[in-house]
């Protein structure tokens, strides 16, 4: 591994911890590919594997992180450990993704870590055909629902602000929740 200093093996941790975690949701980490479900990266044996040395990286990175960041300045990447994202909370009542990505950003530890951004779960849900883009006359874009995004729970609700206006705010039900918990490690990866 050559000489390096103690933020650039924790870099070099949380990105083997990745891979790995994409190894074990039977993803290519290069490619993005799924894996066919008859290969030995998919075999039981093999999962197991990537989850257990995915539990030791994430162990290595939470038990010494702060004993092993030098320079403060620079924060290590969003991730979660399989605990962690076993223990965000999902709410039976819609939220939007601003409330729901907080309570994920309250399971890391903030001055050591970035925090994972509200754009980043929109943008890969855009991307995904859940979300699309609409620009309005007075140059204010944002995204609404899609003819798929009932797939997953997401709903729209329409508010009005302390001006009188009208505007359509995105709800994530729990399943919504749910589902994003669950594509967690391609979201992060990616954006």
């Amino acid at each position: 591994m050559g000489l390096l200093d103690m933020s650039s093996i924790n870099i070099k941790i949380l990105s083997l911890k990745q891979q790995v975690d994409l190894l074990k949701s039977g993803v290519d980490p290069q490619t993005g590919y799924h894996f066919m479900d008859d290969t030995i990266l998919q075999s039981k044996s093999s999962r197991l594997l990537f989850s257990e040395i995915s539990d030791l990286l994430g162990y290595l990175l939470c038990a010494g992180i702060n004993d092993l960041i030098v320079d403060r300045r620079k924060k290590l990447r969003f991730f979660l450990t399989d605990e962690q994202r076993k223990s965000i909370p999902v709410s039976e009542s819609p939220v939007s993704i601003s409330k729901f990505v907080y309570s994920i950003n309250e399971l890391i530890d903030s001055k050591a870590m970035k925090k994972l951004r509200p754009t980043a779960i929109t943008s890969w849900l855009e991307k995904e055909g859940f979300l699309s883009p609409v620009e309005y006359d007075d140059g204010l874009s944002v995204r609404q629902l899609t003819s798929k995004s009932a797939e997953i729970g997401l709903l729209a609700e329409t508010r009005t602000n302390g001006i009188g206006r009208q505007y359509t705010v995105i709800l994530y039900s729990s399943t919504a929740q749910q589902y994003i918990i669950d594509h967690l490690d391609i979201i992060y990866r990616e954006y």
